[in-house]
Protein backbone atom coordinates (compact mmCIF):
# COMPACT_ATOMS: atom_id res chain seq x y z
CA UNK A 1 0.00 0.00 0.00
CA UNK A 2 1.09 3.28 -0.77
CA UNK A 3 -1.08 5.54 1.17
CA UNK A 4 -3.60 4.93 4.44
CA UNK A 5 -7.26 7.37 5.22
CA UNK A 6 -9.57 6.92 8.23
CA UNK A 7 -7.90 6.23 11.64
CA UNK A 8 -4.72 4.48 11.52
CA UNK A 9 -1.33 5.21 11.07
CA UNK A 10 -0.48 7.44 8.08
CA UNK A 11 2.57 7.49 5.61
CA UNK A 12 5.73 9.07 7.65
CA UNK A 13 7.46 12.23 6.09
CA UNK A 14 10.04 13.09 5.67
CA UNK A 15 12.42 15.73 4.30
CA UNK A 16 15.87 15.27 2.66
CA UNK A 17 17.85 15.22 5.52
CA UNK A 18 21.49 14.98 5.77
CA UNK A 19 21.87 13.25 2.55
CA UNK A 20 20.67 15.90 0.37
CA UNK A 21 20.73 18.76 2.24
CA UNK A 22 24.06 20.43 3.60
CA UNK A 23 22.11 21.62 6.94
CA UNK A 24 20.59 18.09 7.79
CA UNK A 25 21.59 16.49 10.87
CA UNK A 26 19.88 13.11 10.96
CA UNK A 27 18.85 10.92 8.03
CA UNK A 28 15.21 11.63 7.60
CA UNK A 29 14.83 9.56 4.36
CA UNK A 30 16.16 6.39 5.97
CA UNK A 31 14.30 6.65 9.00
CA UNK A 32 11.17 7.81 7.56
CA UNK A 33 11.28 4.42 5.24
CA UNK A 34 12.13 2.07 8.24
CA UNK A 35 9.25 3.63 10.52
CA UNK A 36 6.67 3.38 7.19
CA UNK A 37 7.36 -0.43 7.05
CA UNK A 38 6.82 -1.43 10.67
CA UNK A 39 4.02 1.09 11.66
CA UNK A 40 2.09 2.05 8.14
CA UNK A 41 -1.65 1.03 8.72
CA UNK A 42 -1.36 0.55 12.10
CA UNK A 43 -5.23 1.22 13.80
CA UNK A 44 -5.36 3.85 16.25
CA UNK A 45 -8.30 5.79 17.57
CA UNK A 46 -8.19 8.76 14.58
CA UNK A 47 -5.76 9.54 11.82
CA UNK A 48 -1.85 9.36 13.28
CA UNK A 49 0.49 11.44 11.60
CA UNK A 50 4.59 11.14 11.71
CA UNK A 51 7.43 13.45 10.54
CA UNK A 52 11.46 13.85 10.46
CA UNK A 53 12.94 16.55 9.96
CA UNK A 54 16.63 16.43 9.88
CA UNK A 55 17.93 20.09 11.21
CA UNK A 56 15.69 23.05 12.92
CA UNK A 57 14.78 24.64 9.81
CA UNK A 58 11.95 21.96 10.06
CA UNK A 59 10.81 22.06 6.34
CA UNK A 60 8.42 18.88 7.33
CA UNK A 61 6.48 20.79 10.21
CA UNK A 62 6.83 18.23 13.02
CA UNK A 63 5.38 21.03 15.20
CA UNK A 64 2.16 20.11 13.03
CA UNK A 65 2.39 16.33 13.46
CA UNK A 66 0.92 13.87 15.99
CA UNK A 67 4.34 12.95 16.36
CA UNK A 68 7.81 14.60 15.13
CA UNK A 69 11.34 14.23 14.94
CA UNK A 70 13.13 16.52 14.24
CA UNK A 71 17.18 16.42 13.90
CA UNK A 72 19.59 18.35 16.39
CA UNK A 73 23.34 18.00 17.70
CA UNK A 74 25.06 19.26 20.80
CA UNK A 75 28.40 21.75 20.00
CA UNK A 76 31.05 21.60 22.84
CA UNK A 77 33.57 24.06 22.27
CA UNK A 78 37.47 23.48 23.35
CA UNK A 79 39.61 26.84 23.92
CA UNK A 80 42.81 25.04 22.64
CA UNK A 81 42.02 25.19 18.83
CA UNK A 82 40.66 27.97 18.70
CA UNK A 83 42.13 31.12 17.21
CA UNK A 84 39.25 34.13 17.94
CA UNK A 85 38.16 34.03 14.28
CA UNK A 86 34.85 35.15 15.64
CA UNK A 87 33.45 32.83 12.26
CA UNK A 88 31.22 30.95 14.79
CA UNK A 89 29.32 33.99 16.46
CA UNK A 90 28.78 35.24 12.46
CA UNK A 91 27.13 31.73 11.59
CA UNK A 92 25.13 31.84 14.78
CA UNK A 93 21.50 32.98 13.46
CA UNK A 94 19.90 32.59 17.58
CA UNK A 95 22.59 34.98 19.09
CA UNK A 96 23.39 32.34 21.23
CA UNK A 97 27.66 32.81 20.81
CA UNK A 98 29.07 36.41 21.06
CA UNK A 99 32.59 37.14 21.10
CA UNK A 100 34.62 38.41 23.76
CA UNK A 101 37.43 40.81 23.33
CA UNK A 102 39.73 38.09 22.40
CA UNK A 103 37.47 36.71 19.96
CA UNK A 104 37.10 33.90 21.75
CA UNK A 105 32.92 32.47 21.91
CA UNK A 106 30.38 33.27 24.98
CA UNK A 107 28.23 30.40 24.83
CA UNK A 108 24.27 31.25 25.54
CA UNK A 109 22.98 27.41 25.83
CA UNK A 110 19.43 28.80 26.58
CA UNK A 111 19.94 30.40 23.06
CA UNK A 112 20.88 27.15 21.50
CA UNK A 113 18.85 25.40 19.14
CA UNK A 114 21.19 22.63 18.45
CA UNK A 115 21.25 23.46 14.41
CA UNK A 116 25.29 22.98 14.30
CA UNK A 117 25.80 26.22 11.95
CA UNK A 118 28.64 26.91 14.51
CA UNK A 119 30.27 23.20 14.07
CA UNK A 120 30.64 23.91 10.16
CA UNK A 121 31.46 26.87 10.26
CA UNK A 122 34.54 26.40 12.72
CA UNK A 123 38.19 26.11 10.57
CA UNK A 124 39.90 24.69 13.47
CA UNK A 125 37.03 22.08 14.98
CA UNK A 126 37.24 23.98 17.92
CA UNK A 127 33.59 23.67 17.74
CA UNK A 128 32.10 19.81 17.44
CA UNK A 129 29.26 17.33 18.08
CA UNK A 130 28.83 16.18 21.92
CA UNK A 131 26.10 14.31 20.87
CA UNK A 132 23.35 14.17 17.77
CA UNK A 133 19.36 12.74 17.96
CA UNK A 134 16.20 13.51 17.56
CA UNK A 135 14.18 16.46 19.42
CA UNK A 136 10.62 15.04 19.92
CA UNK A 137 7.40 16.55 19.53
CA UNK A 138 3.81 15.24 20.39
CA UNK A 139 0.44 16.15 19.59
CA UNK A 140 0.26 18.98 16.87
CA UNK A 141 -2.06 18.82 13.92
CA UNK A 142 -3.13 21.75 11.32
CA UNK A 143 -6.05 22.60 10.01
CA UNK A 144 -9.36 24.40 11.10
CA UNK A 145 -8.25 24.39 15.13
CA UNK A 146 -4.40 23.64 14.56
CA UNK A 147 -2.68 22.42 17.87
CA UNK A 148 1.19 23.49 17.94
CA UNK A 149 3.04 19.88 19.17
CA UNK A 150 4.56 19.79 22.55
CA UNK A 151 8.11 19.84 23.01
CA UNK A 152 8.70 16.55 25.07
CA UNK A 153 12.75 16.01 24.94
CA UNK A 154 16.08 15.93 23.15
CA UNK A 155 18.83 14.06 22.08
CA UNK A 156 16.51 10.85 21.10
CA UNK A 157 19.19 8.62 19.99
CA UNK A 158 18.66 6.87 16.59
CA UNK A 159 18.10 3.51 17.87
CA UNK A 160 15.48 4.34 20.27
CA UNK A 161 13.11 5.82 17.39
CA UNK A 162 10.80 2.84 17.13
CA UNK A 163 10.65 2.26 21.17
CA UNK A 164 9.50 5.47 21.47
CA UNK A 165 6.70 5.55 18.77
CA UNK A 166 5.50 1.88 20.16
CA UNK A 167 5.26 3.71 23.77
CA UNK A 168 3.32 6.67 22.62
CA UNK A 169 1.37 4.64 20.00
CA UNK A 170 0.56 2.09 23.59
CA UNK A 171 -0.16 5.02 25.66
CA UNK A 172 -2.73 6.48 22.90
CA UNK A 173 -4.54 3.36 23.03
CA UNK A 174 -5.08 2.93 26.37
CA UNK A 175 -5.61 7.00 26.83
CA UNK A 176 -7.49 7.92 23.61
CA UNK A 177 -11.09 7.71 22.82
CA UNK A 178 -12.54 7.20 19.60
CA UNK A 179 -12.23 10.37 17.26
CA UNK A 180 -9.83 11.65 19.45
CA UNK A 181 -6.63 12.80 17.91
CA UNK A 182 -3.57 12.38 20.19
CA UNK A 183 -3.53 16.32 21.04
CA UNK A 184 -6.82 16.53 21.90
CA UNK A 185 -6.29 13.53 24.82
CA UNK A 186 -2.85 15.42 25.95
CA UNK A 187 -5.25 18.09 26.43
CA UNK A 188 -7.91 16.27 27.95
CA UNK A 189 -5.61 14.19 30.64
CA UNK A 190 -2.30 16.59 30.70
CA UNK A 191 0.88 16.57 29.10
CA UNK A 192 2.48 15.58 32.49
CA UNK A 193 0.82 12.40 32.10
CA UNK A 194 2.36 11.89 28.68
CA UNK A 195 5.63 12.89 30.11
CA UNK A 196 5.98 10.60 32.82
CA UNK A 197 4.77 7.67 31.14
CA UNK A 198 6.02 7.78 28.04
CA UNK A 199 9.16 10.47 27.22
CA UNK A 200 11.04 10.84 30.64
CA UNK A 201 12.54 6.96 30.24
CA UNK A 202 13.99 7.63 27.56
CA UNK A 203 15.71 11.10 28.59
CA UNK A 204 19.45 10.89 29.45
CA UNK A 205 21.88 13.24 30.81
Amino acid sequence: PIAACGPRVRVPTACGGCEYNPHGIMDTQKKALEVDEKYFGINCHHKFKMAFSGCPIDCNRTTEMDLGFQGVVEPVWEEDPCTGCTLCEKACLEGAIVAAEDGKPIFYREKCVYCGDCIKACPTDAWTAKRKGWAVRIGGKHGRHPREANDVMLFLPDEKVFDFIEQTLDWYKRNGKRGERIGTTIDRIGIEKYRKEVARPFITA
